[in-house]
Formats: structure tokens, C-alpha cells, sequence
């Protein structure tokens, strides 16, 4: 939400969310957690019940091959991040959805 959009809704914020609900601001976050000066070492995130199964099944696998070493395991993943084409990847799944004649993203 930009400021604008902010100043424009809140009176309805005021009269709707309460107290006690946090206010985040991604981008802060992000840049908060990218310096890391909490000294964090927990990953979370959300998936769906399949994406859930896959990267713990995909988790376990790497995990032996890395004699069950969590740090290799990141440190592999961040590997496996960087050199993973996400803007590609996404082209190559709306070109696949578009071939089959649908606008759902293939594969889910």
C-alpha cells in the first residue's frame, strides 16, 4: 500500500483494525532481514500442501548427500538460487499456459 493510499483509507483503518494488529512494512522488513543484525538461523515460509511435501522430500534428499550438515544445506540452496533463472522460468510457464489455452499458472 502506498502512503497515498494509506491517508485515503484511514478513517476505515481507525474504525476497523484494532490496536493491537502490527503494522508491517515489507520492504523494511526485507532489508531488516537481509542485514540479519538479530543474528537469525530460522528460515520460514509459505507453500501450499504440495509445495510443502516437495521441498521436504527434495530437504531430506540433499540433507543425506550433506551428511544431515543444515549449513551445507543452505549454503547449497543459496547456490541453487542464484543460479536459478526465475524470470525464465516464469516466461517458459505462462508460454506452456498459453499453449494449452489457459490463463492458471501450469503445473498448480
Amino acid at each position: 500500500m502506498k502512503f497515498a493510499e494509506l491517508k485515503s483509507n484511514w478513517k476505515w483503518m481507525l474504525e476497523h483494525i484494532g490496536d493491537d494488529e502490527p503494522v508491517v512494512f515489507p520492504r523494511r522488513t526485507a532489508k531488516k532481514r537481509v542485514a540479519n543484525q538479530e543474528k537469525r538461523k530460522r528460515i520460514i515460509f509459505d507453500t501450499d500442501e504440495l509445495g510443502y511435501s516437495r521441498f521436504h522430500a527434495r530437504r531430506e534428499a540433499w540433507l543425506l548427500e550433506l551428511q544431515d550438515n543444515p549449513t551445507l544445506f543452505a549454503e547449497a540452496l543459496d547456490k541453487a538460487m542464484e543460479t536459478f533463472d526465475v524470470r525464465g522460468w516464469l516466461e517458459e510457464r505462462a508460454d506452456q499456459a498459453h499453449i494449452m489455452g489457459t490463463d492458471e499458472h501450469v503445473g498448480e
